[in-house]
């Protein structure tokens, strides 16, 4: 017996929607929130370190990020144990502190930078300082971003969350694509199941 022609493409999303009870659009739509809801609550949770010799410095720069909505946001003005510090957190971003009495951060830039657990974090360097020398001597060391004192609330939180916002959009691909790669064989054999349910002549 010849095989049954295959039905149209409308019908089989028409009873693929039917099994499931949700139309293909619908489940994608949802994907695309769950998406964003995971994007808004990973970029909130990030932890915020805060490098500043100025103690009141990294209490003002705390206060302005918990205003914005960062929940989990540390500091330290001892520039002597900051890496140590940085290592053992782990932090999502750093606020590091340009010019330091007795630690530099240009030297504790490069530090970070050759520590495995810090090599890829984000570090965004606060200074003072208009000098252009300066600022390309932190690039060429790895810094991601500046931000100029006095730090203005909106520039600081609108920084932040460009960047680690970026950051976690790259971690949930990763996981999405790590995810799918072990969830295709089971997929595939859902996949198998429904089409033997759907046109059992066939699948014969």
């Amino acid at each position: 017996m010849s095989p049954r022609p295959s039905p149209p493409v409308d019908a089989v999303l028409q009873q693929i929607e039917a099994a499931f009870g949700e139309s293909v659009p619908a489940a994608a739509g949802r994907d695309r929130v769950n998406l964003a809801e995971r994007l808004a609550e990973r970029t909130r949770q990030a932890k915020i370190m805060i490098i500043d010799d100025d103690p009141l410095t990294v209490e003002a720069l705390r206060q302005f990020l918990a205003d914005g909505g960062f929940e989990r946001v540390i500091g330290t003005p001892r520039t002597d144990m900051a890496l140590w510090l940085a290592q053992q957190e782990k932090p999502d971003l750093i606020l590091l502190d340009l010019f330091m009495p007795g630690g530099n951060g240009l030297i504790l830039l490069e530090q970070m930078r050759r520590a495995p657990e810090l090599a890829h974090v984000p570090v965004v360097m606060v200074t003072a300082a208009v000098d252009y020398q300066a600022k390309l001597a932190a690039l060429r060391r790895g810094a991601t971003d500046f931000l100029n004192k006095p730090v203005h609330p909106e520039e600081l939180i609108a920084r932040v969350t460009n960047i680690v916002r970026a950051t976690v959009h790259s971690e949930l691909l990763r996981e999405a694509e790590r995810q799918g790669r072990l969830m295709a064989q089971r997929e595939l054999a859902q996949a198998e199941s429904i089409q033997m349910r759907l046109f059992p002549t066939q699948s014969r």
